[in-house]
């Protein structure tokens, strides 16, 4: 009997460590400087979790991959592991609730403004990198998770050298790297113009790819080889990039606020948020000079580019078609396939007649030519076969997209059956 139950001890003993092995802990009932304390003692780093309760991805991240064995593994060896909620609901028990003034804190001083956003400080609680956004793949975020372990790599770590005034070629370039991969875009686009200010030659691939991810503003040092050496940045970026680039800085910066009553333009990924209600007087004679006075070859191609945006606002469609044709018509290699695509979906949506249906799903259809065989391109030529009555033209190039993409989900296929029932589909 007395064997009988060691063993049964032993297999108790034995479940007990596995589960606590598995999946990451996360500690409970220490504050900040407990927690600080602890992990020095344990000569660990620290790993905070910054959470919502509504936030999707940080479910998804709890289900998926924290609760892994290789995940507990990882974390539980090199880090004490801390879950921070940043907002506060009716159901927060005390313990969120004590966490309430740190969770204010950290977002001023981090600027958490996605969830989830992963913080790694070290020993002393000093905060040596970051991480943003949620990634599925367990061994993907176990590998970004180590780079918060080397201070040769630690984002936090490389800017206190350079505040410190470190400027050296390689190390910005190093620096750079870091607050690009923790998605630090503000900081990210200072270093690089501090670097490409030092640069004797602009126009090396490298150097243009740069400008092309660092360009944020006309006074950024990337603007003026945009906007002068248009040709040799598109040869490696890509039809049309520059010039795309160089007319929605001007369009920000000077247009926007004539377009809109003390308007300004704020963009959040792929959002852009204005302020200001449209002008309900915009002279257009005026609004030419005023480009002309900074940008004289581009006058003429701003003034209709802004028609574009500002007939889109006042939902003037006719206005908006005639524009956007002439546009297209007179400015098409300036063009990126990414903002053609952006007008083409505005004329699909567009609740009345543009016009220029015609006219943007045949440049559509040499985009898609062009890229070969996009599949986004393809397919928004094919809605644009379909709005502007040629059905049957519609029809055999979304029979072209389905031969050719895995249409697993059906939704090509259901596209298809309405296009040939004659039925609405945008």
């Amino acid at each position: 009997m007395r064997v009988v139950i060691l063993s049964l001890a032993l297999l108790y003993c034995i479940s007990v460590s596995a589960q606590n092995t598995e999946g990451i802990k996360f500690e409970k009932g220490l504050s900040w400087a407990q927690l600080k304390q602890k992990a020095k003692k344990e000569n660990k780093y620290i790993f905070l979790d910054c959470f919502t309760t509504s936030c999707a991805p940080c479910k998804l991240m709890d289900k998926n991959v924290f609760t892994t064995q290789a995940a507990g593994d990882f974390f539980n060896a090199n880090f004490i592991n801390i879950k921070l909620q940043f907002d506060q609901t009716n159901s927060d028990n005390e313990e969120v609730k004590s966490w309430y003034k740190d969770a204010n804190e950290f977002k001023t001083a981090y600027g958490i403004e996605v969830f989830p956003t992963y913080l790694f400080f070290d020993s002393n609680g000093i905060v040596v990198h970051k991480l943003s956004g949620s990634e599925l793949v367990v061994d993907k975020f176990i590998a970004k998770s180590k780079v918060a372990l080397d201070p040769k790599s630690q984002f936090y770590t490389l800017k206190l050298q350079f505040d410190a005034g470190r400027k050296d070629a390689r190390f910005l370039r190093s620096l750079l790297r870091a607050a690009e991969f923790v998605g630090e875009k503000e900081t990210y686009c200072s270093i690089a113009n501090r670097y490409l200010s030092a640069q004797k030659d602009l126009l090396t691939e490298d150097n243009l790819r740069l400008i092309a991810g660092s360009t944020m503003k006309t006074s950024d040092v990337g603007f003026e080889v945009l906007r002068q050496h248009s040709a040799k940045a598109d040869h490696y970026l890509g039809t049309g990039i520059s010039a795309s680039m160089v007319r929605g800085l001007i369009i920000d910066e000077l247009i926007v606020p004539m377009l809109r009553n003390g308007g300004t333009v704020k963009r959040n990924g792929g959002m852009e948020i204005f302020t200001g209600s449209p002008n309900e007087n915009v002279q257009w004679d005026t609004l030419r000079t005023s480009i002309a006075v900074y940008y004289p070859e581009l006058a003429d191609e701003l003034t209709l580019a802004s028609k574009i945006m500002y007939y889109q606002w006042k939902e003037d469609w006719r206005t908006f078609g005639k524009s956007l044709s002439a546009f297209v018509a007179g400015y098409s290699n300036r063009i990126s396939s990414d903002k053609l695509s952006e007008y083409a979906w505005a004329v699909l949506n567009a609740p009345s007649e543009t016009g220029c249906v015609e006219t943007m799903a045949s440049r559509m259809g040499k985009v898609a030519v062009e890229s070969g065989g996009n599949a986004g391109h393809c397919y928004c030529e094919a809605m644009l076969l379909y709005k502007a009555n040629k059905k049957e033209d519609a029809i055999a190039k979304m029979n072209q997209l389905i031969a050719k993409e895995n249409d697993a989900s059906g939704q090509l296929s259901s596209l298809l059956a309405k296009m040939n029932k004659g039925e609405k589909i945008y």
